[in-house]
C-alpha cells in the first residue's frame, strides 16, 4: 500500500484553530476524499479528539495507528471499516 500524499499536520495550531483546518481540508476547497490522508495530532488528546469527532460528525472512516498515536489515518471513501 503507498503512503497517504495528503497529509493536514497540526503542530502548533492551537485547539480553538483545529476545527476550520480540518473544514478546509476535507470539506472546502475542493478536496477529493476519496483518497487517504493523515492528520497529525502529535500528543495532543485534545486535539485527537477534536479531529475524530469531527471525523465521526461527517462520516470519515478512520484508524488511529496504534504505533503512532498522534497520528489518524483516514480512509478513502472505497474502504469498508472505522474503528
Amino acid at each position: 500500500m503507498n503512503p497517504p500524499s495528503r497529509i493536514l499536520d497540526l503542530h502548533g495550531t492551537k485547539h480553538v484553530q483545529v476545527l476550520q483546518k480540518l473544514e478546509d481540508f476535507y470539506l472546502w476547497k475542493g478536496k477529493n476524499t476519496s483518497s487517504e490522508s493523515i492528520i497529525v495530532t502529535g500528543d495532543s488528546v485534545v486535539m485527537r479528539e477534536i479531529a475524530m469527532d469531527f471525523l465521526d460528525k461527517y462520516d470519515f472512516k478512520y484508524v488511529v495507528e496504534s504505533s503512532n498515536r498522534g497520528r489518524i489515518r483516514v480512509i478513502g471513501d472505497d474502504s469498508y471499516y472505522k474503528t
